[in-house]
């Protein structure tokens, strides 16, 4: 299997699963799935392939990472987008909420942020809008709330 990855220099890479320390069999993902599953506000993955088990993958990193909770309806947070700006002025990769109107989803929409530079802010837009959140050091978990925009 391939992942589309993000890179510092704001490029794409495509990489091979097994160079990410996944197995190389997941040609037949029916979906994978990105959430912080053990609580150390880095993302982790979770793959499930036709006919076997899920499998998780952990994410492993030495960094913290950041968490950002959003609060709000899903008309509300719709379109929200939101990326780190590092202390050297660089940003990072954008996250959009995007509601899965189609699933059930028993937890609030989450932005995890995994991080390799140091982080400033974290910058978020929607509507015509702009929001910055400062970082404070050793706290990893932020929230964004709006109400009733689409009245």
């Amino acid at each position: 299997g391939l992942f589309v990855i993000h890179d510092r220099k704001m490029q794409y890479k495509v990489l091979p699963a097994e160079s990410l320390g996944l197995s190389s069999d997941i040609f037949n993902a029916r979906n994978i799935l990105i959430y912080d599953f053990n609580h150390d506000n880095k993302p982790d993955i979770i793959i499930g392939d036709y006919g076997k088990p899920y499998r998780q993958f952990n994410n492993k990193s030495k960094n913290n990472g950041i968490k950002l909770a959003l609060i709000g309806n899903d008309i509300d947070l719709y379109g929200v987008n939101a990326r780190l700006r590092y202390k050297d002025d660089t940003l990072g990769p954008l996250n959009t909420y995007i509601p899965r109107a189609q699933y059930r989803i028993s937890t609030r929409p989450v932005f995890y942020f995994g991080y390799t530079k140091i982080p400033k802010t974290i910058e978020l837009q929607y509507r015509e809008k702009k929001k910055v959140i400062k970082i404070i050091e050793n706290k990893y978990n932020y929230s964004f709330q709006i109400k009733n925009m689409a009245n």
